[in-house]
């Protein structure tokens, strides 16, 4: 992130945007955590990171597009509620703008998803979803 804003200030944004929403962070237990879960982190939970980091050079300013990558997980046995969680997600950063201290983001939206998969022997659902984020 060599524009403005520092790998951490962005880590700390998503954390906080995501937590700062009741529904979605009631659905998951506050459980959203940054590249790993820790040991003893029961599902629904979310973890997070950084897909790609890409300059964007025009005429008169220079931006940065960084795509995070959100995993859902969940071990009900019914679809439904890692569908809920993804709506919820997707209420809370797509078509929306994340703000933090070191750089002002111009927006955030969704950039692709998967459909929910059964691991049988994991006995969970996964799925992910893409948001790209542009700031300056």
């Amino acid at each position: 992130m060599a524009v403005g804003a520092d790998r951490r200030d962005l880590e700390k944004a998503v954390l906080a945007t995501a937590n700062g929403n009741a529904a979605l962070s009631t659905a998951v237990d506050s459980d959203v955590c940054y590249d790993h879960v820790p040991d003893g982190t029961t599902m629904p939970y979310i973890t997070y990171h950084f897909v790609t980091d890409d300059p964007i050079n025009t005429f008169a300013d220079q931006f940065e597009d960084v795509t995070v990558q959100f995993s859902l997980f969940d071990k009900r046995s019914s679809v439904a509620y890692i569908e809920a969680i993804s709506s919820d997600l997707d209420l809370v950063f797509n078509r929306k703008t994340l703000t933090y201290d070191s750089a002002s983001a111009i927006g955030c939206i969704r950039a692709g998803q998967t459909n929910a998969q059964w691991f049988a022997e994991d006995r969970c659902w996964m799925k992910t979803i893409d948001y790209s984020i542009t700031f300056k």
